[in-house]
Protein backbone atom coordinates (compact mmCIF):
# COMPACT_ATOMS: atom_id res chain seq x y z
CA UNK A 1 0.00 0.00 0.00
CA UNK A 2 3.09 2.26 0.87
CA UNK A 3 4.87 1.33 -2.08
CA UNK A 4 1.72 2.50 -3.86
CA UNK A 5 1.20 6.19 -2.55
CA UNK A 6 4.58 6.16 -3.00
CA UNK A 7 4.52 5.85 -7.02
CA UNK A 8 1.48 8.01 -7.46
CA UNK A 9 3.31 10.41 -5.22
CA UNK A 10 6.62 10.58 -7.58
CA UNK A 11 4.30 10.35 -10.78
CA UNK A 12 2.07 13.54 -9.52
CA UNK A 13 5.58 15.45 -9.06
CA UNK A 14 7.19 14.25 -12.46
CA UNK A 15 3.82 15.48 -13.61
CA UNK A 16 3.80 18.72 -11.82
CA UNK A 17 7.45 19.29 -12.85
CA UNK A 18 7.33 18.58 -16.62
CA UNK A 19 3.21 20.12 -16.85
CA UNK A 20 5.20 23.71 -18.57
CA UNK A 21 5.28 21.55 -21.28
CA UNK A 22 2.20 19.49 -21.31
CA UNK A 23 0.55 23.17 -23.36
CA UNK A 24 0.53 22.59 -27.02
CA UNK A 25 0.76 26.64 -27.09
CA UNK A 26 4.14 26.46 -25.22
CA UNK A 27 5.25 23.79 -27.22
CA UNK A 28 4.29 26.34 -30.25
CA UNK A 29 6.10 29.11 -28.90
CA UNK A 30 9.31 27.28 -28.28
CA UNK A 31 9.29 25.08 -31.32
CA UNK A 32 8.91 28.87 -33.37
CA UNK A 33 11.68 29.76 -31.24
CA UNK A 34 13.62 27.01 -32.21
CA UNK A 35 13.41 27.78 -35.86
CA UNK A 36 14.10 31.26 -36.13
CA UNK A 37 17.13 30.73 -33.27
CA UNK A 38 18.31 27.94 -36.14
CA UNK A 39 17.81 30.42 -38.65
CA UNK A 40 19.82 33.40 -36.71
CA UNK A 41 22.54 30.68 -36.20
CA UNK A 42 23.30 29.92 -39.63
CA UNK A 43 23.37 33.52 -40.07
CA UNK A 44 25.67 34.53 -37.73
CA UNK A 45 28.16 31.99 -38.39
CA UNK A 46 28.23 33.10 -42.18
CA UNK A 47 28.32 36.94 -41.12
CA UNK A 48 31.43 35.43 -38.28
CA UNK A 49 33.15 33.69 -41.21
CA UNK A 50 32.88 37.15 -43.73
CA UNK A 51 34.32 38.82 -40.68
CA UNK A 52 37.27 36.54 -40.54
CA UNK A 53 37.74 36.49 -44.10
CA UNK A 54 37.80 40.37 -44.11
CA UNK A 55 40.05 40.61 -40.93
CA UNK A 56 42.74 38.62 -42.60
CA UNK A 57 42.42 40.24 -45.80
CA UNK A 58 42.82 43.29 -44.37
CA UNK A 59 46.04 41.96 -42.14
CA UNK A 60 47.80 41.17 -45.30
CA UNK A 61 46.80 43.78 -47.77
CA UNK A 62 49.31 45.87 -45.03
CA UNK A 63 52.33 44.60 -46.71
CA UNK A 64 51.14 46.09 -49.58
CA UNK A 65 50.24 49.32 -48.51
CA UNK A 66 53.79 50.98 -48.39
CA UNK A 67 52.55 54.41 -50.03
CA UNK A 68 50.98 55.58 -47.19
CA UNK A 69 52.68 55.68 -44.28
CA UNK A 70 49.92 55.03 -41.11
CA UNK A 71 47.45 53.75 -43.34
CA UNK A 72 49.21 50.45 -42.81
CA UNK A 73 49.22 49.81 -39.32
CA UNK A 74 45.90 51.46 -38.89
CA UNK A 75 43.97 48.80 -41.67
CA UNK A 76 46.26 46.14 -39.51
CA UNK A 77 44.91 46.36 -36.04
CA UNK A 78 41.18 47.07 -37.65
CA UNK A 79 41.69 43.59 -39.39
CA UNK A 80 43.15 41.89 -35.91
CA UNK A 81 40.18 43.50 -34.40
CA UNK A 82 37.59 41.57 -37.25
CA UNK A 83 39.45 38.74 -36.23
CA UNK A 84 38.55 38.53 -32.50
CA UNK A 85 35.43 40.03 -32.81
CA UNK A 86 34.38 37.14 -35.53
CA UNK A 87 36.10 34.57 -33.24
CA UNK A 88 34.53 35.49 -29.94
CA UNK A 89 30.79 35.67 -31.97
CA UNK A 90 31.51 32.15 -32.22
CA UNK A 91 30.21 31.11 -28.71
CA UNK A 92 27.18 32.83 -28.51
CA UNK A 93 25.84 31.06 -32.51
CA UNK A 94 27.00 28.15 -30.98
CA UNK A 95 25.40 28.37 -27.85
CA UNK A 96 21.87 29.72 -30.03
CA UNK A 97 22.31 26.64 -32.68
CA UNK A 98 22.36 24.17 -29.97
CA UNK A 99 19.24 25.26 -28.38
CA UNK A 100 17.35 25.36 -30.77
CA UNK A 101 18.23 21.62 -32.57
CA UNK A 102 18.27 20.14 -29.34
CA UNK A 103 14.60 21.79 -28.25
CA UNK A 104 13.13 20.86 -31.43
CA UNK A 105 14.50 17.77 -31.32
CA UNK A 106 13.14 17.27 -27.22
CA UNK A 107 9.69 18.82 -28.37
CA UNK A 108 9.73 16.22 -31.39
CA UNK A 109 10.23 13.29 -29.23
CA UNK A 110 9.34 14.00 -25.95
CA UNK A 111 12.64 13.74 -24.50
CA UNK A 112 12.86 15.64 -21.64
CA UNK A 113 17.11 15.37 -21.51
CA UNK A 114 17.08 17.40 -25.03
CA UNK A 115 14.86 20.18 -23.55
CA UNK A 116 16.74 20.28 -20.38
CA UNK A 117 20.24 20.41 -22.95
CA UNK A 118 18.40 23.23 -24.92
CA UNK A 119 17.73 25.34 -22.10
CA UNK A 120 21.27 24.86 -20.41
CA UNK A 121 22.82 26.67 -23.50
CA UNK A 122 19.91 29.30 -23.63
CA UNK A 123 21.27 29.52 -20.45
CA UNK A 124 24.86 29.51 -21.35
CA UNK A 125 24.12 32.00 -24.68
CA UNK A 126 22.52 34.43 -21.74
CA UNK A 127 24.98 34.26 -19.32
CA UNK A 128 27.91 34.82 -22.01
CA UNK A 129 26.19 37.81 -23.24
CA UNK A 130 25.66 39.05 -20.29
CA UNK A 131 29.56 38.80 -19.27
CA UNK A 132 30.50 40.35 -22.89
CA UNK A 133 28.49 43.30 -22.13
CA UNK A 134 30.10 43.99 -18.50
CA UNK A 135 33.58 43.43 -20.20
CA UNK A 136 32.45 45.74 -23.48
CA UNK A 137 31.05 48.55 -21.13
CA UNK A 138 34.05 48.19 -18.65
CA UNK A 139 35.90 48.66 -22.10
CA UNK A 140 33.89 51.67 -22.78
CA UNK A 141 34.54 53.61 -19.94
CA UNK A 142 38.00 52.74 -19.86
CA UNK A 143 38.49 54.40 -23.53
CA UNK A 144 36.11 57.23 -22.23
CA UNK A 145 38.64 58.38 -19.23
CA UNK A 146 41.45 57.85 -21.48
CA UNK A 147 39.87 60.32 -23.60
CA UNK A 148 39.28 62.63 -21.38
CA UNK A 149 42.99 62.63 -19.83
CA UNK A 150 44.45 62.99 -23.36
CA UNK A 151 41.89 65.98 -24.16
CA UNK A 152 42.99 67.45 -20.53
CA UNK A 153 46.84 66.97 -21.54
CA UNK A 154 47.17 67.48 -25.38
Amino acid sequence: MENSEKKTQDENQFQAENQIFASPEIAGYLLTTSKWGKFLAIVGYVVMALMIIFGIIMIVSTSLMNALPNSGFIKGIMGFVYVIIGAVYFFPVTYLLRYSVRIKKGLNSDDVQSITSGFENLKSLFKFTGIFTIVMLAIYVVIFIFIIISGVFF
